[in-house]
Order: C-alpha cells, then sequence, then structure tokens
C-alpha cells in the first residue's frame, strides 16, 4: 500500500453502497457495507460528511467564509471551524472512521475538541 506522502495531490473517491429509506415523514440515508455497519460511529461519518459539505460551498464561492456557510447551514461559525478541519483527515483514517475500525479515541466529539494535525503522517500517530 502506497504511503499517503507518495501522492499528495492524489484524488482519493470513496464509495459505499447506500439506500434512502422511508420513517414516517422523514427519510432516512441507510449505509451498507461488509461488516454490517456494526462498529461504524453514525455521528462520526455524518461529521466528516458535514465537513466536507462545508468545505466544497466554499470552494464553489470563496467569498462565502466560514460565517457565510455557518448562515447557509444554520449553525454556529464556530461550529464550522471546528468540523472543518475533518474535510483534510488523512485519507487512512478516514478509511478506518467510514468502516468502523477507528480507535477507541476517535469520535465526533473528541475530534471536535482537538486540534488536527495538518500533516496526513501527524493525524495518523495522534489518532491511530
Amino acid at each position: 500500500m502506497p504511503s499517503d506522502h507518495e501522492y499528495p495531490d492524489a484524488i482519493i473517491e470513496i464509495s459505499l453502497p447506500i439506500k434512502l429509506k422511508r420513517r414516517g415523514n422523514e427519510m432516512r440515508l441507510v449505509m451498507e457495507g461488509e461488516s454490517g455497519g456494526e462498529g461504524v460511529d453514525r455521528n462520526l461519518v455524518a461529521m466528516v460528511a458535514k465537513a466536507h459539505l462545508f468545505l466544497e460551498k466554499m470552494i464553489e464561492n470563496p467569498d462565502l467564509g466560514s460565517s457565510g456557510v455557518a448562515n447557509l447551514f444554520g449553525v454556529d461559525r464556530a461550529d464550522v471551524g471546528r468540523v472543518l478541519p475533518l474535510a483534510f483527515m488523512a485519507p487512512r483514517l478516514l478509511d478506518q472512521i467510514l468502516t468502523g475500525r477507528q480507535s477507541n479515541r476517535v469520535s465526533a466529539r473528541n475530534l471536535a475538541r482537538q486540534e488536527l494535525p495538518v500533516l496526513w503522517s501527524d493525524q495518523i500517530a495522534a489518532l491511530s
């Protein structure tokens, strides 16, 4: 397996089988996988997905900024600042989160409260 540093500009695509299920008046996004999703922390996956959504909006409109993203999604600007760094998470850690193989130290609550290192190797050392 190549290291995270060999292809720093590589685009990583992650595919998961999903279904939309209706439950009363709401629609739920249900992720299915080989492991049955037993160890997947859905709150953590949702937070990482939200980080990518925030980043996408900022890329689409560079003048938007974190305040604009916060207004767009009806959240506090501080929440955007806490969640957005997760869009730059090491692919190895992201894979662990999406497959439910993350360390016990990695939870939505912990990641939102700690500063994520910039280098992927430092992220892996801190969170594995």
